[in-house]
C-alpha cells in the first residue's frame, strides 16, 4: 500500500467516525472490521489472555490448539528431538488455528 493511500484509509477512518484502532500501523494496512460477535470472541479471549496461568501455554499441532502444562522448571516441555512433548498435553480447544508463518 503506497503512502496516499495509506494516508486516505486512515483519513476516511478518522471522518467515518470509525475508531483510530482500526488502522494497524505496525503492517501499515486497515484492519479487518469484526463483526459484533467476533468483536465479542476477541475481547473475551483478551480477557482470558490477562489471567492466564503462566503454569500452560498453547500449541497449535496441526491446527488442533492444545492446552499444555509448562515442566517442572517452569519451561516448555520439549522431546530430545525438539518437538513438544505430547506427554504435558492437559486438553485441546476447538478454536480453528495454524501454526504457520506469513
Amino acid at each position: 500500500m503506497d503512502a496516499i493511500v495509506a494516508r486516505t484509509t486512515v483519513r476516511n477512518t478518522v471522518e467515518c467516525g470509525l475508531a483510530e484502532e482500526l488502522f494497524d500501523k505496525s503492517w501499515g494496512r486497515q484492519k479487518m472490521n469484526p463483526t459484533k460477535e467476533e468483536a465479542a470472541a476477541i475481547r473475551s479471549l483478551k480477557r482470558i489472555a490477562k489471567k492466564w496461568p503462566d503454569t500452560l501455554w498453547l500449541f497449535s499441532a496441526n491446527g488442533t490448539l492444545c492446552v499444555m502444562k509448562k515442566n517442572d522448571l517452569g519451561e516448555r516441555a520439549m522431546l530430545s528431538t525438539d518437538g513438544v512433548d505430547p506427554d504435558y498435553l492437559v486438553d485441546s480447544v476447538d478454536i480453528p488455528n495454524d501454526g504457520g508463518d506469513w
